[in-house]
């Protein structure tokens, strides 16, 4: 049993000698590789130290190049400034002599303008004056053309007033000329002589369709009315004839219308204006005092 334990202890105490020899050479290639680090890491640096210095080398040729490009723009600068400073003075000149030259130019056609005016003042005060002339004409052919076209309206009224009267006396002469006719015709038949010629009735009308004055016809006496007789228990009074005698007018007058300024017919503006509608009308009372027409019906 002391014997197994011996041999167990002189294990054991082999393993911990393998044990320790292998952590010392785990600890050596450690420390190795700590140095090889370190070595590498200082090669590195040497080697950024190198790149460093080319490029500070690098900064300062760039440097220098930029001070003497600085210093080239400066002197360029500076003579840039010159020539601005020149083509300033150069400017003020040309815009000196440009304001000069609008000056004159202006004064050039200020003198113009005053001529002008003075030649369009001129112009103005003839023209005006010619202007009121024509204006007195206008006012003058207006003021007649006012008055022509009042005489016009005037004459034109006046034609056709007397164109109206015309037709009228025309219409009562050929009424006048049927019932001269029928009374003539009426006493040819009773056995009475006839007063009026229809002849002479129609020349009085061609003459008053002329203008020529009217002739005075004379009055007709009125015939003598018949007896009358009454029948029945009412009084009725009539002619034994149907038709009674009418009153012949006392003349026939043209109307004073028809009697233009300085006409034919100017003598008969004195004439009776109602004579004539007197002498035609058309409802004439009776002697019984009833209203009658021409054929007394």
């Amino acid at each position: 049993m002391d014997s197994s334990l011996m041999f167990e202890d002189s294990t054991t105490l082999e393993h911990i000698s393998t044990s320790q020899c292998m952590e010392l050479e785990y600890s050596n290639s450690l420390l190795k590789q700590d140095s090889i680090v370190r070595d590498e890491n200082s090669r590195r640096l040497q080697l950024q130290l190198l790149l460093l210095q080319d490029d500070n080398d690098e900064l300062q040729r760039q440097v220098a190049i930029a001070t003497e490009q600085n210093t080239q723009l400066a002197i360029e600068n500076e003579r840039n400034l010159q020539l601005a400073t020149e083509n300033e003075r150069i400017a003020q000149l040309a815009t000196e002599n440009n304001q000069n030259t609008q000056l004159a130019t202006e004064d050039e056609r200020i003198t113009q303008l005053a001529i002008e005016n003075e030649q369009n003042t001129k112009l103005i005060l003839e023209k005006e004056r010619k202007i009121q002339q024509l204006t007195a004409e206008s006012e003058r052919n207006s003021k007649q053309l006012a008055l022509e076209k009042e005489r016009s309206s005037k004459l034109a009224l006046e034609k056709e007033r007397s164109s109206k009267q015309l037709a009228l006396e025309k219409e009562k002469n050929a009424k006048q000329l049927a019932l001269e006719n029928e009374r003539n015709n009426r006493k040819l038949s009773l056995g009475a002589p006839a007063p009026i010629i229809p002849d002479e009735i129609e020349r009085n009308v061609r003459k008053k369709s002329v203008g020529a004055p009217a002739p005075i016809i004379p009055d007709e006496p009125e015939p003598k009315k018949k007896k009358r007789k009454v029948f029945g228990t009412v009084k009725t009074i009539f002619d034994e004839e149907y038709n009674e005698a009418e009153k012949r007018p006392t003349k026939i007058t043209l109307a004073p219308a028809l009697a233009k300024p300085g006409g034919n017919l100017a003598f008969l503006r004195k004439s009776d204006s109602g004579g004539a509608a007197a002498a035609f009308s058309p409802l004439k009372k009776d002697k019984r005092g009833r209203k009658t027409g021409f054929l007394g019906v």
